[in-house]
């Protein structure tokens, strides 16, 4: 390959893929990286950039997380166009050795889960070495994926409406990649938007491909019980009282996750991290009320009742069970009535009420009733006869209409016809 690169240390120039001749560089192994791709955020500098592990030339960064950072790498040699993979490094920033030991016993276990899956809705891994300093991980590049929570801020603003099919492919693959994991009793404790990415293919526009195994742990192993990790709007109790976690955990993630993508609302979205745990502690740990004013049925909220209750024993055993009830709530929640709003609720959710003070707006989840009749009345369900909707035994009773001021001339009308042949034929008679 005779693209030209950077060395990212020095600025120093020559072919890319080769190591850089300075004194320093040359101590650290950088490699000069091709020009096109280098460059790293101004404000933060890496030095992982130019580094080689294994066969792989690490080029740009992709994100950082507390445990590790991944990185887009090229396989060497060189090539044109370039082999793509991602590299993820575990960080080297932690003084203690204990916490150190623990960090490595996580990566471990996210290699050992890669390595036992091989399912399509899974990022697959190539290559690892938990001995290296620092210990790595080479898994396949998701070129042009986007993250699930971009898909849903963007339905949930109303800038990119996503169908029903669509949700319902989303959900399904997230089930059939949990699946796989579950029944190679791998839990991965820490699925959440961020960690689902949406890779367009060719006859697919939402291939899902789940991603950092980093909490991942075996069914009856505990990786850290003395710690409490994961993301807390998704946690489930178990994970904040370091109780035994399985498949029923991440069936409370993808419960909330579902309330998100379905009806668009984050049930806590608002609170801080003790407040989550209380609510997380009882039963119903988020508003039935605000599900209601969403267009939900009682059976859809009774359905994400159960997919996040606090104890595991009332939940949804598997994603199996939760599969088969969230078929029947997509269908109910398409073929569900329009939620339509008046004038007066629009300025109301718009904050647009005069004299309303800021700290008495109604709750961020109302301001999506709008957007949500917007959704259904813009992606209407597939020609089919309408659902039967329930009535009570008792008809509704409405109040008569009043007659109109027309309706009210015509009945004074009529009765001064009839006076008038009555007064005639008094007449005639007198006569």
């Amino acid at each position: 390959m005779s693209r030209q690169g950077t060395c990212p240390r020095c600025g120093s120039g020559g072919a890319a893929g080769e190591p850089c001749s300075t004194k320093t560089c040359k101590r650290s192994a950088v490699h000069l990286v091709p020009q096109v791709h280098g460059g790293v955020a101004p404000e933060r500098t890496d030095d992982a950039i130019g580094l080689v592990f294994g066969d792989y030339l690490v080029v740009r960064p992709i994100g950082y997380g507390n445990f590790g950072s991944v990185y887009t790498a090229f396989q060497m040699p060189l090539r044109e166009p370039p082999v793509r993979v991602a590299v993820k490094l575990m960080s080297r920033l932690e003084p203690d050795p204990k916490e150190a030991a623990r960090l490595l016993t996580l990566f471990e276990s996210e290699i050992r889960a890669l390595s036992m899956l091989s399912h399509p809705n899974v990022v697959r891994i190539f290559r690892a070495d938990s001995s290296h300093d620092p210990p790595y991980l080479v898994m396949e590049f998701i070129d042009g994926a986007k993250p699930l929570d971009q898909l849903i801020h963007d339905d949930r603003i109303g800038e990119a409406l996503i169908s029903w099919d669509h949700k319902r492919a989303i959900l399904d693959q997230i089930l059939n990649g949990l699946e796989a994991a579950h029944d190679a009793d791998i839990v991965h404790r820490d699925i959440k938007p961020d960690n689902i990415l949406l890779q367009v293919v060719a006859g697919h526009p939402h291939l899902v491909r789940i991603v950092d195994f980093g909490l991942a742990e075996f069914v009856g192993e505990q990786v850290s019980p003395d710690a409490v990790m994961g993301t807390p709007w998704y946690m489930a109790p178990e994970q904040f009282e370091r109780r035994q976690v399985g498949p029923w955990t991440d069936v409370y993630a993808v419960g909330v996750l579902a309330m998100e993508l379905l009806v668009g609302y984050r049930p806590f979205e608002k609170m801080g991290l003790g407040d989550i745990i209380r609510a997380k502690s009882r039963a119903p740990s988020f508003s039935p009320e605000a599900l209601k004013r969403l267009g939900c049925s009682t059976r859809s909220i009774a359905f994400f009742e159960q997919a996040v209750h606090p104890n595991p024993r009332h939940r949804f055993a598997d994603v199996r069970a939760f599969r088969g009830a969230l078929e029947q709530v997509i269908d109910e929640l398409r073929m569900g009535p329009t939620l339509m709003l008046d004038k007066f609720e629009l300025r109301r959710l718009e904050g647009d009420t005069p004299n309303q003070s800021p700290t008495t707006m109604l709750p961020d989840e109302l301001e999506l009733s709008r957007r949500l009749s917007d959704t259904m009345m813009l992606d209407p369900p597939p020609r089919a006869p309408a659902p039967t909707p329930r009535r009570s035994a008792e008809p509704e009773r409405r109040p008569p209409p009043e007659p109109s001021a027309a309706s009210t001339l015509g009945i004074f009308a009529i009765a001064g016809a009839v006076v008038t042949v009555f007064a005639l034929i008094a007449f005639f008679l007198a006569r």
